[in-house]
Formats: structure tokens, C-alpha cells, sequence
């Protein structure tokens, strides 16, 4: 975190042993990952409003970009609509305090072999 600017990321892959006789298409090793870009803010005239969910000094508004991309099953191109998926997409959410989020996304996905997908996305967590 640098200001304002967060960003998050996470890579993974890991191989799958098989036995020789195994078809030539079962997955050998998958992978994945995502690179998400945040901004922090607060709009200044909200710090003066009563009576709604905000904590001071704890909320915050967040507008995110993300990658991602993953292939479960290298020994095949689009076995699936999630195999070989790269997505992009943007993301508002109020942090009401640092364990509870209200965040809204839109995603497009980009499928190797199907029809290309977006995708809304509108969700509650807390204290996960």
C-alpha cells in the first residue's frame, strides 16, 4: 500500500502426478492468478453525515481494477468454460469498517473456446 494505491496479487501452480497409463487429456498441473489495483477514498462532505453506517476514521470507499486469468488443465486448450479464463474488471465497495465490505463488481470474461461471459456481482462479507 503506498497512500491512497493498494494492490493486491497472488500466483499459484501446482503439478499433478499421474500414473502412465492415464489418459493423454487428464491435467498434468493447473494455474492461476490475479493482480487487483485499488484506490482509497472518502468523499470529504460525508464525514459530517449522522446517523448512517459510517465509522470514523474506519470507513472508506474503494475503486478497483483487476486481472485474472487461470488454466485448469494444461494439457488442454478450453476443456471448459473456466479452463484457460481471462477476466478483467472493475469494482466500486464502502468499507464500513476494515472487516465489513459492500462491493459491486462488473467482470468480463474471456473464454478460449466459448462465448465470452460478463458478469455483475453485488455482495455482502464481514469478518472473513
Amino acid at each position: 500500500q503506498k497512500g491512497p494505491f493498494e494492490f493486491h496479487g497472488e500466483y499459484i501452480r501446482y503439478d499433478i502426478a499421474r500414473a502412465a497409463t492415464a489418459p493423454d487429456e487428464d491435467p498434468r498441473g493447473q494455474c492461476g492468478m490475479y493482480a487487483e489495483l485499488g484506490y482509497h477514498f472518502f468523499p470529504g462532505f460525508m464525514c459530517c453525515l449522522r446517523g448512517t453506517t459510517l465509522v470514523r476514521n474506519a470507513s472508506h470507499f474503494t475503486l478497483a481494477f483487476r486481472y485474472q486469468q487461470m488454466d485448469l488443465n494444461d494439457r488442454l486448450t478450453g476443456g471448459s468454460f473456466n479452463d484457460d479464463l481471462k477476466g478483467s474488471g472493475l469494482a466500486f465497495n464502502y468499507r464500513i469498517q476494515e472487516g465489513t465490505v459492500i462491493r459491486a463488481d462488473y467482470t468480463w470474461m474471456d473464454a478460449a473456446t466459448e462465448d465470452d461471459r460478463q458478469e455483475f456481482t453485488l455482495s455482502f462479507s464481514t469478518y472473513f
